[in-house]
């Protein structure tokens, strides 16, 4: 997975923004989707957004995904 971000620390955002790497989009999304990990498919990202929807059990559980654990 590739984390995206504005490259601006002045536009720091509370959304997270990854595209999966050697796999599709719907792939990693059923992952996570799989793990009750609350995202969102926008322009081909998968959106997480920590301190608004996804708590930090979640963002523990997306990490693992990302690594390929099981969740």
């Amino acid at each position: 997975y590739e984390v995206l971000d504005r490259g601006d620390p002045e536009r720091l955002s509370s959304i997270v923004f990854v595209r999966p790497i050697g796999r599709s989009l719907d792939e990693a999304a059923a992952q996570l989707s799989a793990a009750r990990i609350d995202i969102a498919r926008r322009v081909g990202l998968i959106r997480l957004s920590p301190h608004l929807y996804n708590v930090d059990s979640d963002i523990d559980r997306a990490l693992a995904a990302f690594n390929g654990d099981d969740v």
